[in-house]
């Protein structure tokens, strides 16, 4: 936080927020021990929002650099012969969405790849991972194509074993359906 020019006084009132904390489960009318909670940000706390944007921000801050997915794009001899445009990443609390346009669907999936693998790396070094159930894939194009007709991406699954994501016609985000009309 004090990387961001968050004063110090804030720093600490976070700390001494996070400090501390306890939690129990309720089920089926029965509440469990109390246990010490040593990770993540309270939930209904009006601070709580803003604490997820400031932990989150690296993450942003890394896709506005454009250069390093491109640097990563010609590290891995990846040629870009389509000018694609910076790979977007699109938050809301916890749910992303990475986005890029190009004049093709192969050279898409393939730079999603290399930015899914960042993301997986930049949530690692903090402690977290991606829940890899909900990953989907879908493209938007003007060529009329059928399910199964696109090209799929293949990401790290359970146990690093590759995992095939295959692009879908609807999916679901924030409660919202997207087609790929």
């Amino acid at each position: 936080m004090r990387e961001k020019g968050i004063p110090l006084q804030l720093v600490r009132w976070t700390a001494s927020f996070l400090a501390k904390r306890q939690a129990a489960i309720c089920l089926d009318g029965i509440h469990g021990e109390m246990k010490p909670v040593e990770n993540g940000i309270p939930q209904g706390s009006p601070v709580s929002p803003i604490l997820s944007i400031i932990y989150a921000a690296e993450i942003l801050e890394i896709f506005e650099k454009k250069a390093v997915l491109d640097t990563q794009a010609k590290n891995s001899g990846l040629k870009l012969p389509d000018r694609p445009t910076a790979v977007y990443l699109i938050m809301f609390v916890d749910d992303s969405k990475l986005y890029v346009s190009s004049e093709s669907l192969d050279t898409n999936t393939r730079i999603l790849g290399i930015a899914y693998n960042k993301v997986a790396d930049w949530l690692k070094s903090v402690g977290l991972a991606p829940n890899k159930v909900k990953r989907e894939l879908m493209h938007y194009s003007k060529c009329r194509r059928t399910d199964g007709d696109s090209p799929s991406i293949t990401l790290p699954g359970k146990n690093g074993k590759p995992m095939i994501i295959k692009a879908e016609l609807t999916t679901k985000w924030l409660g919202v359906y997207l087609d790929h009309d």
